[in-house]
């Protein structure tokens, strides 16, 4: 089982990093059992690294990966890295009458 990682670099929404950690981990091996393109190469990480961003942060990496300068709410990585941002989940939180933390 890879190592998991959570790095806070936004300040828009204070996190419960520890939520955070849990629920990651909780995911970590289910995610493991899901069939599909991407699955075997969970096993072969040695680290997950999950990085919560802003929009502006997230939309550069858009623009840069998958050429689209537009924020989203999620980027995965094949290489065990994943962002997510804080923006993205306030606003889809508020759409879905969800708690931003648990969008996140």
């Amino acid at each position: 089982m890879p190592s998991l990682e959570l790095y806070d670099h936004q300040s828009t929404l204070t996190l419960d990093m520890e939520r955070l950690f849990r629920a990651a981990s909780e995911a970590l091996p289910l995610v493991r059992q899901q069939p599909g393109p991407h699955a075997a190469l969970l096993p072969y990480l040695e680290e997950v690294e999950v990085s919560v961003i802003t929009d502006a942060a997230i939309s550069e990496a858009h623009a840069q990966f998958m050429h689209d300068p537009s924020p989203t709410d999620v980027i995965t990585f094949q290489h065990g890295e994943m962002i997510i941002s804080t923006d993205t989940a306030i606003r889809q939180a508020a759409a879905h009458h969800q708690d931003p933390q648990r969008e996140c």
